[in-house]
């Protein structure tokens, strides 16, 4: 991911502190450009050697005294994807995937 990827859209939401906080950003994969909102549930993964997992960005901010950009974010695993696997009470498997809607994200894990 080249440097300056990931950009903050809108305004800022507040500050406290040291932080400021937003409720969208965008990043830029190989000319692609997506945008992420606060709330909304995305399908992600690390890389091709990991589980696709479905992400919910919670906070979004950047801290000023060292410029890093930031995000706090609930991931949700199959359960085949985790150490007991699924088991009956899992329920059935419905599934759906679209490799074109699933981002890579090598630096957030």
């Amino acid at each position: 991911m080249e440097k300056d990827a990931v950009q903050f859209v809108g305004s800022e939401l507040g500050q406290h502190g040291p932080n400021v906080y937003f409720k969208e950003f965008s990043v830029s994969v190989n000319g692609e450009k997506r945008n992420y909102k606060l709330g909304d549930f995305y399908f992600v993964q690390k890389d091709s050697g990991y589980p696709v997992c479905i992400a919910e960005f919670q906070l979004i901010w950047m801290n000023l005294q060292d410029r890093k950009k930031l995000a706090a974010v609930k991931l949700y695993f199959r359960p085949e994807d985790t150490t007991p696997g699924r088991l009956a009470e899992h329920g059935e498997v419905r599934h759906f995937l679209n490799s074109n809607l699933t981002t890579k994200f090598p630096y957030c894990f």
